[in-house]
């Protein structure tokens, strides 16, 4: 009789607009990137292209961005971000005003791979400035704290972490969220999360091997990645290159599934729209809006699976 009435109750979530099936429910995200021109689309680089191109320093773009993620249940977008002075930086403070009033939430994803974190020092002085946007009512805020995540944390040890938080947080004020597959990092960060899973035979496997080292850190998060597949063989990368098939959404419910198995505080997507590597599930010309339905699908179950189970930590 249960599982008979699950589909009806999924079905009631969805049609609840976004910040009502959000409120009170375990937080969706999508990593975002915001340095795409027409360059870009004419670049034969991608496999797919948007169903509207787009400058991503274009308000509307941005607009039409944050309404489309939203119809599909995501939370917020965690904006890849390079630090202070440069586009990323305007088009985060673009996309924070965008999300005022909307209930849509906004945090960065500092990239440790870009060209501006070439030191231990240069961290420090983008995370003193990046403070000044956590009082702002839509970054997004997590058990308590503003939420900020980190791409490419093992470019610096344990140890040169532990002192570049000593000096921009001593206090823990920040909920950190770190990106990698080396457990060690959550002696300094308060959660782990893999980039990607598109390199795992079996990710949803993969998925329960990393939760489970996640738990033997009590007091911190797992955050679940769930993507929809991979392509980044049009980038010039050898070898290295590799494409992980769509499966017609099949790829990307699965992910979900062993995503929501392992029942995660929080979940997030890579990507909205990393286009260059194939993962984005933003509307594009040989899918539409394809992707966005079974997204909107896999929250309503996922949080509605969590509304009757408690989260891991």
């Amino acid at each position: 009789m249960a599982k008979r009435f699950l589909p009806f109750l999924a079905a009631l979530l969805l049609l609840l607009p976004p910040a009502a099936r959000a409120q009170g429910g375990p937080p969706v995200l999508a990593i975002y990137f915001a340095w795409f021109d027409n360059a870009t689309w004419a670049g034969g680089q991608t496999s797919d292209l948007p169903s509207t191109p787009y400058n991503s320093d274009d308000r509307a773009a941005i607009q039409r961005q944050v309404s489309q993620a939203q119809s599909a249940g995501i939370d917020g977008f965690e904006l890849n971000w390079w630090g202070p002075g440069n586009r990323t930086d305007t088009n985060l403070q673009t996309l924070l005003d965008v999300a005022h009033g909307t209930g849509f939430k906004v945090t960065a994803y500092v990239d440790l791979s870009g060209p501006t974190f070439n030191s231990s020092g240069d961290v420090v002085t983008a995370l003193n400035y990046l403070k000044h946007y956590f009082s702002d009512p839509a970054w997004f805020q997590f058990q308590g704290k503003p939420f900020v995540a980190f791409y490419d944390v093992a470019k610096f040890d344990v140890p040169t972490w532990n002192a570049i938080f000593a000096q921009v947080d001593p206090g823990r004020q920040a909920f950190r969220m770190g990106e990698g597959v080396n457990f060690d990092y959550l002696n300094v960060f308060d959660g782990i999360h893999p980039f990607s899973l598109a390199w795992a035979p079996n990710p949803g496997a993969q998925q329960a091997v990393f939760a489970a080292k996640a738990a033997q850190y009590p007091g911190k998060t797992y955050m679940a990645t769930v993507m929809p597949g991979y392509d980044d063989t049009r980038l010039g990368r050898g070898a290295a290159g590799f494409a992980v098939d769509r499966q017609g959404g099949a790829y990307y419910t699965s992910s979900w599934q062993g995503a929501v198995a392992v029942k995660p505080a929080i979940i997030s997507i890579t990507s909205w729209n990393e286009w260059l590597e194939g993962s984005q599930i933003e509307p594009s010309q040989s899918y539409g809006t394809f992707y966005l339905q079974i997204t909107k699908e896999q929250i309503a179950a996922y949080k509605l699976a969590m509304s009757s189970s408690p989260a891991s930590p």
